[in-house]
Parts: structure tokens; C-alpha cells; sequence
């Protein structure tokens, strides 16, 4: 399991697009949202394509870690990079993974890290929540971010919609680590668990 934090991470640059105002947060510590908009682990399905009935298309299984709402009223969901680029549609995911139709999108991607000109080396995405479905989530896990990849907790869980929850000790702190996914190959600052 990878870790990220929405944290710079190439002298004190700033995303063009953060998550949480991390300045105001104390280094090296966890913050826990009052309100997660949807829960963690709650399953989504992202395409490029514009799914019709009958006709083949593909997407991706993916969940989301966190949601929060920004000041301007807008739902944000976070969740791998490697998932979707911006402007690809998502979708409420189910219980078997398969596409229901019909269907409308809830959101689109609007920053992945991975597909970013200017990449901060994190394996992360940020959708923009616009609809609402019936959520399938297929556990319940404590809502946490850490706001540093330099003191990560010794243990940590994670809810996936493939997986499940998973839990495991820190093995190796943030280091940069290669990552896979179909064809494509990058380095991304990680932390493992």
C-alpha cells in the first residue's frame, strides 16, 4: 500500500491546486475531517469515455480516501492518480464492479497528479463531486490524513473497494518509489505500509 499526503514536496513549492490549506496544520500530524461529504472507501468508477448501452468501454474500479467540502461549497473526493486524468467522468461504483446503466456521472477529475506538467510526485487525484447516487462503501474506517510524509504513523488501515480493509505497520518511510500501472511506469514520493 502506498501512502501520499498533500504536502510540498520540492523546496516549499505550492500545488496549483491543494486540498487542505496545509500551512494551518501542525507538521507532522493527522487531521481528521469534522464531515466526510463520502465516505471513505466508497467505490467509483472513472472513464475517458462516454459509456452507451451495449457498446464496450473501459473504466476504472477505484476508491475514494477522503472527501471534504471547500469554502466555495464544492465536494471534493481524493483518490490515486494513476485512477483517471482530468476530465474524465466518475460514476457511483457497486458491490461487483460492474457499470449499471442507466447512469449518470457524479463528478469528473479535475487534477491527477500522475498526468500533471508539473508533477509533484504523488500518486493522487482530486474529482469534483457534482451529482449523487446511492454510494456502495464496503466498510466502515477512521477518516485521517496525514498532513506530512515525514512522521507517519506506525500503523495504518485503508478501506479499497477491490481489497477491502487492510491494515499493516510502516515499513519504509516517504522514499521515492516506483510505481506501475498498465503501461505506464513514474517515481512517486511514497511511504509503505
Amino acid at each position: 500500500m502506498l501512502l501520499a499526503a498533500c504536502s510540498p514536496i520540492r523546496g516549499g513549492e505550492e500545488p496549483s491546486f491543494s486540498a487542505l490549506s496545509y500551512k494551518n496544520l501542525i507538521p507532522n500530524e493527522v487531521y481528521s475531517p469534522a464531515v466526510a461529504p463520502i465516505a471513505p472507501g466508497t467505490a467509483l468508477e472513472l472513464s475517458g469515455d462516454d459509456p452507451q448501452p451495449g457498446a464496450y468501454f473501459q473504466y476504472h474500479s477505484c476508491t475514494a480516501a477522503w472527501s471534504f467540502t471547500l469554502a466555495d461549497a464544492r465536494t471534493i473526493a481524493v483518490t490515486a492518480g494513476h485512477c483517471g486524468k482530468p476530465h474524465d467522468k466518475v460514476w457511483a461504483g457497486s458491490a461487483d464492479g460492474e457499470f449499471k446503466y442507466p447512469a449518470e456521472p457524479i463528478g469528473e477529475v479535475i487534477y491527477s497528479d500522475n498526468y500533471a506538467e508539473k508533477s509533484y510526485d504523488l500518486d493522487v487525484a482530486f474529482i469534483e463531486i457534482t451529482g449523487s447516487a446511492d454510494y456502495y462503501v464496503p466498510g466502515e474506517v477512521d477518516n485521517t490524513v496525514a498532513t506530512s510524509l515525514a512522521h507517519l504513523p506506525q500503523k495504518v488501515c485503508k478501506l479499497g473497494v477491490v481489497t477491502n480493509e487492510t491494515c499493516g505497520s510502516l515499513s519504509h518511510d516517504a522514499e521515492i518509489a516506483q510505481l506501475t500501472w498498465q503501461d505506464r511506469q513514474w517515481d512517486s514520493l511514497a511511504a509503505r505500509a
